[in-house]
């Protein structure tokens, strides 16, 4: 079911992706699972937050915050931060989400913060830049973040970052914002 869940949202389909993801956590949760419940319940406020259901996604998150508490899993930490700070840029609470990227930068443990996650600690600053209207650090961000992702062949990475530069670019390169959203359409 976390696989169908992952399908699911990869294919664009969150209503139904939502709710494997409660079956699957459920179903974990039975078999006392706690890295697959982590699993299913991170993933599904993913899915919440990209739906537009913001307080299914705070709830999720504050299970998956006393579940990490509980198995005292540090990389579970990273990741419940960076999806926090996705879900407060998305609620345009910018000052929480500041927070929560500081406490991430600030976490002391480069074991556990692969290139894959500094990246996507670097898009979601990019994203908190740019509502900032901060244009010129959100740009340094997502051209990182391409660089990266294209260097790496992390296409969703990629495509975020590209759409990121596309809607920086559309007022004073309208030819390369359309090129840039073209080839995230791709």
């Amino acid at each position: 079911v976390l696989r169908e869940a992952r399908l699911l949202e990869r294919i664009g389909s969150l209503s139904q992706a939502r709710r494997a993801y409660v079956d699957a956590a459920k179903h974990f949760l039975e078999l006392q699972m706690w890295t697959q419940v982590w699993q299913a319940t991170i993933e599904g406020a993913i899915a919440n937050r990209r739906y537009g259901t913001f307080s299914e996604a705070a709830k999720l998150l504050s299970n998956a915050e006393r579940l990490w508490q509980s198995q005292k899993q540090p990389a579970w930490q990273i990741e419940w931060l960076l999806e926090s700070a996705a879900l407060a840029i998305a609620q345009a609470h910018f000052d929480r989400a500041k927070l929560l990227l500081r406490e991430w930068n600030e976490i002391q443990a480069p074991q556990l913060k692969s290139a894959v996650v500094m990246a996507r600690y670097e898009l979601l600053c990019a994203q908190l830049y740019e509502r900032l209207n901060d244009l010129d650090k959100s740009l340094l961000a997502y051209q990182e973040v391409y660089v990266f992702a294209n260097h790496q062949g992390e296409s969703v990475l990629k495509r975020q970052a590209l759409v990121g530069l596309g809607r920086l670019t559309r007022t004073y390169n309208p030819s390369s914002a359309v090129e840039m959203l073209l080839e995230a359409a791709r």
